[in-house]
């Protein structure tokens, strides 16, 4: 994972760049990536890298790289997130904005109807969980869909 938490650090494993304003709105295209956090997460597992221009500057996740217990992608279904133009304060603790945690903030919200992003069926052939690096979580199908971006 990154040293400070919204540092702007680059992952050597998937090259996402640490955004909190995308963590805390993943489905929002703009900041210091190109993708939403929730597409970044999906092209991770389709090519290796959030990006498929940065595939070959990706490196194998080290056994050794920590994983924070319980990571895993965002699962719309389960997961609630404010929408972009909330004006809400943000969470003394930033670490509640990581959705897998029990201190998650937005846990009493339930999801949208429709489970927000849009969803398509389990990918064939990928792992279920793999778990080294914080970019290497429960693949998605792991949760019956693959995150895809809402429809505008």
């Amino acid at each position: 994972m990154f040293g400070e938490m919204g540092g702007y650090e680059i992952c050597s494993v998937c090259f996402w760049e640490d955004d909190l304003v995308q963590v805390r709105r993943p489905s929002m295209g703009w900041g210091a990536n190109a993708f939403p956090l929730i597409v970044a997460q999906q092209n991770y597992w389709r090519f290796g890298a959030m990006e498929e221009r940065f595939r070959k500057k990706v490196q194998q996740p080290k056994d050794d790289q920590p994983l924070d217990p319980g990571r895993r992608p965002i699962d719309p279904t389960r997961d609630s997130f404010e929408e972009a133009g909330s004006s809400a304060p943000w969470p003394e603790d930033l670490t509640a904005l990581y959705w897998w945690r029990p201190t998650f903030w937005q846990r009493s919200r339930r999801p949208a109807a429709g489970g927000g992003p849009r969803t398509t069926g389990r990918v064939s052939g990928a792992p279920d969980i793999v778990v080294r690096n914080g970019c290497r979580t429960a693949h998605p199908a792991a949760s019956g869909a693959v995150t895809l971006p809402a429809d505008p």
